[in-house]
Order: C-alpha cells, then structure tokens, then sequence
C-alpha cells in the first residue's frame, strides 16, 4: 500500500470512528501575494503562486508515468480555475496564474474532493504592464518640428533612474509590493520544546532592501517563540524557532508589516 493511500484510509477512518466531518482547510499564505504581468504576455510566460494549506491532502502518484493525480484539489483565482502545477500531500500547492486575467486584486478559492473548501480574499494582485514597443520614438530624440521642451520634464520625473518615488534606492523604506512573500528551508521533523534553525529570505522587487522583521505563528494548537524574528539583512535572515505543540503537519509561516507571507513545508513534532 502507498503512503498516499494509506494517509487517505487513516483519515477516512477518522472520519467516521468521530461522528462528524473533518476540519475546513484553511489558506495560510499565498506566495508571491503581487504578480507582475506583462499585457498580452503568452500562457507559458504567465508567473506561479505557492498556496499553503492547513490540511493533509492524498497524492496517488503513478510512478510509471512519473505523474501524480491531482484530481483532489481545484483551485480558482477570481472565479477561473488555475492549473494546478504541483500538490504535496502536506497541502503546499502551486498553481498557474490563469493567462486570461486582468490586472486587479483576486479573491483565490481551493476545493477539496470531499466538498470542504478555502477561501481567502484579496489573496494575489496581479499588476500589468505595458510593454515597450521597439519601434517606439525614444522621447529624447524627437522629431523635427515638435516642442520636447514641454513633454519632457513631466516624463522624466517618473523614470526609474530619476530619483522618483519608484526607486526609494536601498536606504528606502519598504512599501506594499517590494516584498511579495518569504522563501523557508525545509524543516525535519522536531522535538517539541527545542529549538532549531529555519531561514527566511524574502522574494519581491526590492527583496535585498528588507531589512526589518516578521511576525511568526503555528497551524497547530500550542505555541512558538519567538513570535517575531529579525531584523533581516540584506533580505536573509536564520531564526531560532521553539514550538511546544504536538503532532503532525506542523506549519510555520512569517507575515511581514504589509502582509506578506510564507511557509514552511508540514513537518511532524514529537514530545
């Protein structure tokens, strides 16, 4: 017998040996939480998000086509079903951002094969941009005849390299959007009580700015400290984390000061 179809025998068991239905899942982080995406960029070009999930979900994983069924998860942002790229029993998943999508802020849905669903809202911001024609005029070498006297000082306040809100430099603060989530190792299975190591690198546009720190918290009844890690430097930083709890599919995820989040795979705790 698989792993994956003894893991779904023990919770059907539990299922029905406790005279109610299981827990809901619950969505602990969406990570990136803000997509760039270029306008009329092709599907294959379009970025992925990694959704974790309070819940143990079954994998029945075909080893001679070196494929897994993935039929027990769908996932919908803003109302289309994204492609679901990779499932971890654990309940980490990654999926594709639907290529039809607009810019906007998207609530994301994940449907489990029993009924039992997660929603979180305003979960991912998909920001588009527009691409640069190569046959556009560069704006310093315009035509003959037409005053760029006039046009040009309003466009170059908003240059990149122009010393405008868009590029605070390293010293700058942090704003919404320059960090996008966080990044965490692996962790083995722990002792509760003791502590162990787990390092944190945050993702995003200005990732190598972030020098502040982040909140710290369990799925799980019990407790974790500390409950805020850092300062980072230079977007990394490697905490010493303690959780008294007990029991399997533990998660840790960190939360920034604008809601950026990651976590970390389930690992089990023992007494």
């Amino acid at each position: 017998m698989s792993r994956a179809v003894a893991l779904l025998a023990t919770v059907l068991l539990l299922a029905c040996s406790g005279g109610g239905t299981l827990p809901s899942p619950e969505i602990l982080s969406v990570t990136p939480n803000q997509v760039t995406v270029p306008e009329g960029a092709p599907a294959e070009e379009r970025q992925f998000v990694r959704i974790s999930l309070d819940a143990v979900i079954a994998v029945h994983v075909d080893y001679g086509r070196e494929e897994a069924r993935t039929e027990a998860v769908r996932v919908w942002i803003g109302g289309q079903v994204a492609r679901l790229t990779e499932l971890a029993q654990d309940g980490t998943l990654e999926v594709e951002v639907p290529a039809s999508l607009p810019g906007g802020t998207y609530d994301i849905r994940v449907a489990l094969a029993d009924g039992r669903e997660a929603v979180r809202s305003s979960a991912l911001t998909l920001v588009p941009v527009s691409p640069r024609s190569d046959d556009e005029p560069n704006p310093v070498d315009c035509p003959k005849g037409l005053d760029a006297g006039v046009s040009f000082p309003a466009d170059a306040g908003t240059l990149p390299d122009a010393g405008g809100p868009e590029d605070p430099g390293p010293g700058g603060p942090i704003r919404p959007g320059d960090v996008t989530g966080f990044e965490l190792e692996d962790v083995e299975d722990q002792q509760s009580g003791v502590p162990f190591p787990i390092t944190i690198r945050a993702v995003g546009p200005r990732a190598a700015h972030f020098e502040e720190g982040v909140e710290v918290t369990i799925n799980k009844k019990g407790t974790v400290s500390p409950t805020k890690v850092g300062p980072f430097v230079r977007g990394e930083y490697t905490a010493l984390i303690t959780v008294d709890a007990q029991g399997g599919n533990v998660k840790v995820t960190v939360t920034d000061a604008f809601g950026a989040q990651g976590t970390t795979n389930g690992f089990k705790i023992r007494k």
